[in-house]
């Protein structure tokens, strides 16, 4: 049986030859980079602020980057061989202002990023943080993680 039909099959609540798979999300990026063998632009949000802190990324670039932020998520998904895929349309959008502090910590538009220990965040454990900007809200293309203030409260 071939993914699509396996995956129709299973939301048709028919039985497939064997149980659908996919991913919902793969993170971090050390695990992206070690499965597609090359730095990837997805899931990568500090390679990003560092192109853009180098000034890596003009206007005519930020099409390029959106464009292998997609091959990249469908390489990645094609080279585990998943059945179905989870796409979400993201869009690119480079900050007014950027400074980097410290190899983890980054000036976004007038707010404090910490990108410390991320990955721990998605599993609620508080090992980022975050001060807010201006607006209330960290910026990172379009969406940032949310991550804890500095004395651990979310």
């Amino acid at each position: 049986m071939r993914p699509r039909e396996r995956v129709i099959r299973a939301l048709e609540l028919e039985e497939p030859d064997t149980v659908p798979t996919f991913e919902m999300i793969i993170d971090p990026v050390d695990t992206v980079r070690a499965i597609l063998g090359r730095e990837p632009i997805y899931e990568n949000t500090k390679g990003l602020l560092e192109m853009q802190a180098r000034g890596d990324i003009s206007e005519e670039k930020i099409e390029w980057v959106n464009g292998q932020w997609v091959r990249g998520q469908y390489v990645l998904y094609c080279k585990l061989d998943l059945d179905m895929i989870r796409f979400w349309e993201w869009r690119f959008s480079p900050a007014k202002s950027i400074e980097k502090m410290s190899d983890e910590e980054w000036v976004i538009e007038g707010g404090q990023i910490c990108l410390q220990g991320w990955d721990a965040l998605d599993e609620g454990s508080g090992g980022g943080s975050r001060v807010e900007g201006a607006e209330g809200r960290p910026r990172v293309g379009e969406g940032a993680r949310q991550g804890v203030d500095r004395e651990g409260s979310t």
